[in-house]
Parts: structure tokens; C-alpha cells; sequence
């Protein structure tokens, strides 16, 4: 129907282009569909618009409707900033964030690549991770997943007895990477300094009468304008040492205790830190209880050969001392 198409088109307005609800009520408005920003509001909320069905009467059950959707439910729930549903006495509840549930969305179901959602059994208190696509439904307890999922998250925890090894290596890795910037703004700094050397001595004989003011304003502005284009290119060059052992002290703590930073922490520090380690989720398989990685952030990706690299030749000096 044509107000269907155009509860679609709000639909997507929010989820695909973060309008502002008021803008898009202007829009309804103006094309012929008459509703208030509350309206549009409850729109957006209501589940029955992907397909779904909540009563008050089945408090907290989510049923698939017959009725064909009017969007999909990724739209709808992009639409409304959220992750997923969960029961409660009005029959769901919107949530953005589920402390019991920080794999949520990051976990994707290997068999259709869709994210994993998750919801709360209330009779039982244990909540699981489930694939929401029909005639998928892949559904894991959501303690035993985090489990298996710590367990891929500590191939990418470092030894501490190769903290010193990385650190010397990362820090030759970026001398080596950035070996001509940093020789381009080695160059320019001493540029920089010859230039404030002549601004300086330039000041001084006008000071002592040696030059007139007419020489003096003509010098000092050449200089200053050679001086603030030696410090654009200083800055084009994009290097920054100064703190960079710092930088590295802080990756070598970091991937050094994994494990215990994402156990202690809270639920959004959990997910930061899950996406810097793996940059687009990872894929759960449930046929081989299994993760499958996309994409290592670069970093953490040279910890496991390493770490193999290490414990074989670790092995290989026992043997030969034995």
C-alpha cells in the first residue's frame, strides 16, 4: 500500500541515514502520510512492521507473524539503535545494551553470516546467543559460547617472556617503515632551526639600527613564510616518535592480559576491546563448536606465529641441552 511504502522509506531513513525523527515526520507529512513525532516514535518500536507479534496477553513471547513484514529486521533494529529483544510484562523490552549478553551482534552465525542476537530465559535465569534467520536458528548457551570464545581470545594473548622480543621488534618495525619520513623531517627540523637562527639575527641588527625598518619588514615576513611552510611539511610528514615507547608499552600490557581485561571488564569495554582484536566479528560455527576469524587486527595477528615461532625453539635448545 502506498502508506506502507512510505512507513518503509521512514524506516530506512532512520536506519540507513540517521534522519532526525522530527525531519522524517516533515517528510511524511509533505508526501501525504499524516503522523505526529510520538506517533512515528511508536512506529518504529512496534515489531509488528518486521513481521513479528507481542501481546500482553503471552507476556514475554515474540511470535512470527503471517503477515509479510514491511521491512526487514535488520532495518528495524538498526532503525531503532538496538540489538535485540527481551520479554517483559508489556510482552518486549528495546534494549541497546545487555551486560549478560557482550557477544551480541559480534558473534555471526557461520552457516548464513548474519549477526547473533541473544535473549533471557526468565524460568531458568540463563540467557543464549541465537541466530535469528528462519530455518537457521542456531542457539548456544550464552556462558559455554563465551567460553569457547575466551578460548580463541587467548591464541591472541602474549608470553609474557616475549614482551621484551616484541617491543624491540615493533619499535624497529616502525624506524624501518618510517625510515624515510622520519630522515624527510630530520631534515626539515634542522631546516627549521636555520631559519629561526636568521629570524633571530635578522631582529637584531634592526634592533641595533643595522637595517632599516623597510629591509627589516621585507626579511622577517620572507623568513616567517619559509619557517610556517617547513613546519606544514614537518606536520604532512606524519611522524611522531617522541611517544612512541609509550605507545607500545601500552600494546604489550594489553595483549599480555587479554583474558582478565575482558573478564573485569564491564559490557561496552568488553565489546571495544572484541573489535580490536577482531575488526569485523568473528563466525560462529555450531556443527564443530568453532570460531572462525575474517579479520586479525594486524597487531595481534603476529602474536600466535610468534608465540609458535618461540615454544619450538625453546623446545629444540632443551632438546639439544639434554
Amino acid at each position: 500500500t502506498p502508506e506502507g511504502k512510505l512507513i518503509r522509506k521512514a524506516f530506512q531513513l532512520k536506519a540507513n541515514h540517521g534522519m532526525k525523527s522530527i525531519d522524517i515526520v516533515r517528510k511524511l507529512n509533505a508526501l501525504g502520510l499524516k503522523v505526529s513525532n510520538q506517533q512515528l516514535s511508536n512506529i518504529f518500536k512496534n515489531p509488528f512492521y518486521c513481521g513479528l507479534i507481542v501481546n500482553s496477553l503471552i507476556p514475554g513471547e515474540v511470535i512470527e507473524g503471517k503477515h509479510p513484514p514491511i521491512v526487514d529486521k535488520q532495518t528495524f533494529l538498526k532503525a531503532n539503535d538496538i540489538l535485540n529483544f527481551q520479554g517483559n510484562k508489556g510482552g518486549y523490552q528495546i534494549q541497546t545494551v545487555n551486560e549478560y549478553l557482550p557477544l551480541r551482534m559480534f558473534i555471526k552465525c557461520d552457516k548464513c553470516q548474519q549477526p547473533m542476537t541473544g535473549y533471557l530465559v526468565r524460568k531458568k535465569g540463563i540467557h543464549y546467543y541465537k541466530c535469528r534467520t528462519n530455518g537457521c536458528r542456531v542457539n548456544r548457551n550464552a556462558e559455554t559460547l563465551e567460553e569457547s570464545f575466551l578460548s580463541l581470545l587467548s591464541k591472541y594473548q602474549l608470553d609474557q617472556q616475549l614482551q621484551s622480543v616484541l617491543s624491540l621488534q615493533m619499535s624497529k618495525l616502525f624506524f624501518e617503515l618510517n625510515k624515510d619520513k622520519i630522515a624527510q623531517a630530520s631534515l626539515l627540523k634542522q631546516q627549521r632551526t636555520e631559519i629561526n637562527k636568521k629570524i633571530e639575527k635578522v631582529e637584531e641588527k634592526f634592533i641595533l639600527d643595522e637595517i632599516s625598518p623597510a629591509a627589516y619588514k621585507k626579511y622577517l615576513g620572507k623568513y616567517q613564510e619559509e619557517r610556517t611552510q617547513i613546519l606544514k611539511e614537518i606536520e604532512n610528514c606524519g611522524v611522531n616518535s617522541s611517544n612512541l615507547q609509550e605507545c607500545i608499552d601500552f600494546a604489550i600490557e594489553l595483549s599480555s592480559n587479554l583474558l582478565n581485561t575482558w573478564k573485569l571488564a564491564d559490557v561496552k569495554q568488553k565489546q571495544q576491546l572484541q573489535y580490536l582484536v577482531f575488526p569485523e566479528g568473528v563466525l560462529y560455527n555450531k556443527e564443530n563448536d568453532a570460531f572462525r576469524t575474517t579479520r586479525v587486527n594486524s597487531y595481534f595477528s603476529l602474536i600466535p606465529s610468534l608465540s609458535e615461532y618461540y615454544h619450538k625453539k625453546k623446545k629444540a635448545i632443551d632438546v639439544t641441552v639434554e
